[in-house]
């Protein structure tokens, strides 16, 4: 009798993972499993091959195949959301993937300033007013003062 042979276990982040790359770069140990699962459900494969295409829109900045994409995408229930959220500003998007301008830094500078705002109301009153010191001007005077407030409601 042959020696029992050992199942893979896979988790639902990693097939996630997996299915965000394309088939070559897979590795040798998912890849019997993952053509095995995309033969399965032809859903699933319609989904995969949707993500790769998006993701070859955005990085070689296809502008014109947005719209076709977004076409496709609609039909599948997984996409509505995301493709009725780009059909809201459709301009914006169309526009920031022809632009050669990043606006990383400016998206750095918001996230920075919503986990300041979340720790303000999440209960931590010194770290509020330790991050609203920054804003605090050189000339300040007490008579200048008004009540900080940090999200904090009075009892």
């Amino acid at each position: 009798m042959p020696p029992a042979q050992r199942g893979m276990n896979y988790s639902t982040v990693s097939i996630s993972l997996a299915l965000c790359k394309p088939q070559t770069d897979w590795s040798e140990k998912e890849r019997p499993f993952l053509i095995k699962l995309l033969e399965k459900s032809s859903s699933l494969k319609r989904l995969w091959e949707l993500n790769l295409e998006f993701k070859d829109i955005m990085k070689l900045k296809k502008a014109d195949g947005l719209k076709s994409w977004c076409e496709k995408a609609a039909k599948l229930s997984s996409f509505k959301s995301f493709v009725r959220g780009i059909g809201q500003d459709f301009e914006a998007v169309n526009g920031a993937m022809c632009s050669q301008w990043s606006n990383g830094q400016t998206e750095g500078q918001i996230n920075r300033l919503k986990i300041t705002s979340a720790r303000c109301t999440a209960g931590q009153a010194l770290n509020c007013c330790a991050y609203a010191f920054w804003l605090i001007p050189d000339n300040f005077t007490e008579s200048d003062a008004e009540p900080l407030s940090c999200g904090f409601s009075s009892y």
